[in-house]
């Protein structure tokens, strides 16, 4: 966002640096593993954490240490981030937040939905569920849809929390919803991507991928992109059928963005993928040096995702 990237990382840090050089503009430090992705809205980064709290961190700042990423080098200076609030949940944070007319919306591993106030931190609602929420929520139109590991898919109304409805899978949900059109996409460990209505609850249709489905489906155009522990597959949104699977990854949790007819998705063999969205073919394929669970975020040409091997990668998309 404005020329910055946010992204959290295993060592418990939030950073912040400069989209074009890498350097390094600040870095936050909670008190546990950061899977959480960031959210910014109106100057405030949140973001969950393994400590089990959710975080509003200030997101304005000038350069406080220059970081080289051709380097393994540490930055020796940060500055103090002011923490705007914390607010405590019953057990970790994987979930990623989404932030709706002043309300963060946010799974925790206690196995409950949270709604609190963007401004204060003062909880708003909970929503409890029977299962682990690693899920990250989508707000549309007053309802947020949320998946949890008590199989089920929820939709809830974003100011009471009351449940609308929910839906059944045949296994963990930690896929996270994505909406488009009155239907909820999202996938289930039982190896199927669903099609539910967003107001009845009533199911569309059913893909059955031929393993788990951990990712969270991206839809643009007609079509319905999402990884499972082995393909990449293109599913029609209308039908139901598949367009095209692309069979070279190894357990996709990365969460595929397209643009510019382009997929790209993480793998745990260690490569991004650029994947061509209406033929399913491999355009390209950038290395590093361990898993790539990490969702990309595309801006400008330019495509930023994060590996194991700890580095944060910034990769033109025309290369």
């Amino acid at each position: 966002m404005d020329g910055v990237v946010y992204v959290g990382s295993l060592d418990g840090n939030v950073y912040s640096l400069a989209a074009v050089s890498g350097d390094l503009l600040w870095r936050y430090q909670t008190g546990g593993a950061v899977n959480s992705s960031p959210v910014v809205v109106g100057g405030v980064v949140y973001v969950g954490s393994l400590d089990g709290y959710v975080y509003a961190v200030s997101a304005e700042g000038k350069p406080t240490a220059t970081h080289t990423p051709s380097t393994a080098s540490t930055p020796t200076k940060t500055d103090s981030r002011e923490l705007r609030w914390r607010y405590e949940t019953g057990d970790y944070v994987s979930s990623s937040p989404a932030v709706s007319d002043g309300v963060v919306y946010v799974g925790s591993g206690d196995t409950y939905l949270y709604a609190v106030n963007a401004d204060s931190g003062e909880l708003r609602w909970r929503y409890p569920t029977r299962g682990v929420v690693v899920s990250s929520p989508a707000v549309v139109d007053g309802v947020v849809y949320v998946g949890s590991d008590d199989y089920l898919l929820y939709a809830l109304d974003a100011d009471s929390g009351e449940l609308r409805w929910r839906y059944i899978t045949g296994g963990y949900v930690d896929s996270s919803p994505a909406v488009v059109d009155g239907v909820v996409y999202v996938g289930s460990v039982d190896g199927y991507l669903y099609a539910v209505d967003a107001d009845s609850g009533e199911l569309r249709w059913r893909y059955e991928t031929e393993d788990a489905v951990h990712s969270s489906p991206a839809v643009v155009d007609g079509v319905v992109y999402v990884g499972s522990d082995n393909y990449l597959y293109a599913v029609d949104t209308e039908s139901g059928e598949l367009r095209w699977r692309y069979t070279r990854l190894d357990t996709a949790f990365s969460t595929p963005v397209v643009v510019d007819g382009v997929v790209y998705v993480g793998s745990w063999d260690g490569y991004l993928y650029a994947v061509d969205a209406g033929s399913g073919e491999l355009r390209w394929r950038y290395e590093t040096v361990n898993t790539v669970s990490s969702s990309p975020a595309v801006v400008d040409g330019v495509v930023y995702f994060g590996s194991y091997d700890g580095y944060l990668y910034a990769v033109s998309v025309g290369r």
